[in-house]
Parts: structure tokens; sequence; C-alpha cells
């Protein structure tokens, strides 16, 4: 999971007036896009003229950030990005948000200022009919963080603004790996909760 530089931008609003997000508001903040091969979907990026920045050393197989371009975003003027994208790898993606060792697809992060407006959310999510996928966690990125499924189905992270006194040493790449349920019947613990990595989310 990246952080994205500025969690409010200006946003052009239907007509010729631009409004501001305000900063309390929740609002998408970034797109994490789960693939079971992040070097080959790279490549494939790559090869349509995609200028894809490199990884972090080591993260080849699980991580790629993609450069967003200037967009009209719904407006008649350019911006821009409002958002960042990544690509992750199915086994990451499950380390970071708890999702199911099959899952491809696309996870949508709201972001808020308040790390208590994480477990807010998550609480209202529920309420809502949504499905917890991931219960609220201090992640190792700096964020209070957690996945829940709306309809759709529409996998949404809550993410609050990343806070120095709450970052962890991220995950070793080697020590990335898929957890697969050890029976038919059902997960073990740490697969239902991702873990893998020294069995803790929050410090890996």
């Amino acid at each position: 999971m990246g952080e994205p530089a500025n969690p409010a931008r200006a946003q052009p609003a239907i007509g010729d007036r631009a409004t501001v997000i305000p900063m309390s508001a929740t609002r998408v903040d970034q797109i994490n896009v789960v693939v079971s091969d992040v070097e080959g979907a790279a490549r494939f990026l790559i090869g349509l003229g995609v200028d894809l920045p490199p990884s972090p050393s080591g993260w080849e197989a699980h991580h790629r950030p993609i450069p967003t371009a200037t967009s009209l975003h719904g407006g008649h003027d350019l911006v821009e990005p409002a958002f960042g994208i990544e690509l992750d790898s199915t086994a990451f993606a499950q380390h970071w948000g708890g999702l199911a060792p099959s899952f491809n697809g696309v996870v949508l992060n709201l972001r808020v200022d308040e790390r208590s407006e994480v477990d807010r959310l998550h609480q209202l999510a529920l309420s809502l009919a949504g499905r917890s996928v991931d219960m609220p966690y201090d992640a190792f990125w700096g964020s209070r963080y957690a996945v829940v499924e709306g309809p759709g189905p529409l996998l949404i992270g809550l993410m609050s603004v990343p806070d120095q006194s709450h970052r962890g040493a991220p995950p070793r790449s080697g020590h990335v790996r898929l957890i697969r349920p050890r029976c038919a019947g059902g997960h073990s613990l740490d697969d239902q909760h991702g873990l893998g990595l020294n069995g803790s989310r929050s410090m890996p």
C-alpha cells in the first residue's frame, strides 16, 4: 500500500466551477489492482506504452506503482490525478487486506483524517449490510486500515492519513506468501486474517 502525497485536491464540478473536497470528508484516495502475476501485468502495461516506475528492490513480484495522468474527472478542465493506483500481488493483498487467496480484482480505498473514523466507518458499513473482510488494525505504513465488502460486490479499504508514530517495518518481500485454507471445510485463523508474517498484521 502506497501513500499518495496529497489527501485533498481541487476537483472540477459539473460546469465551469471547481470545488475543493474538505479535509474532513471521506474521499476516494487510492485504487489497488490485485492480480496473481504482478510482473506479467507490468510487462503488459509497459508493452502498451505505459512508463511504469520501478518497484522497490525485491518487490517486483508483489508491488508496482502505476502513474496516473491528468484527467477531466467528469469536468471540463484537465487536473492533476486525484488518487493513486498500484498493482499488488494476491499474496501481498492477503497480508494487508485479509483478502481471499483466490481474489483478483480492485480495492477502492477511502481516506479519512482521523484514525477513529476508520473504526466508525467500519461499523457504519456493517449497518449498511456490508461485510467485514478485515477488521480495523494499525498497518505498517502508519495508517489505521480496514476492508469491507459492499453490494456489487465492491471491496472498500478504509484508511486514515498515515501517522509516523504508528509506522512499523514493512514485511520482507521474501516472506510474503499466499496462505491457503488447510482443509476444504474451512480456514485456519491465519487464513482468515491474512497472517503469516511472524503472526502479526500491524508489525510484520
